[in-house]
């Protein structure tokens, strides 16, 4: 896929800790992690927030919280998926 720094936006599904998704996170515009174990999102964020990241930016969502009718991607799309 065709990175773009500047539009490019990431789902990364059973993210874990969020290795990967900082591996990519230059080449993006935005990261939304999920997975399905409250730990792995809690240190999905805790780093984000060590780093400085916003949540606009980089963040991580549990997934049993993407079906309510309130959820943070609802309406969301992204060019990637992983």
């Amino acid at each position: 896929y065709p990175f773009d720094a500047n539009q490019t936006e990431l789902l990364d599904f059973a993210c874990g800790p969020g290795l990967v998704a900082l591996e990519l996170l230059s080449h993006v515009k935005r990261v939304i992690g999920a997975d399905a174990a409250q730990g792995m999102v809690d240190v999905f964020n805790q780093t984000a927030q060590q780093r400085g990241l916003t949540a606009e930016k980089f963040q991580c969502l549990y997934v049993n919280d993407l079906n309510d009718e309130q959820s943070k991607l609802r309406g969301m799309q992204f060019d990637v998926i992983m």
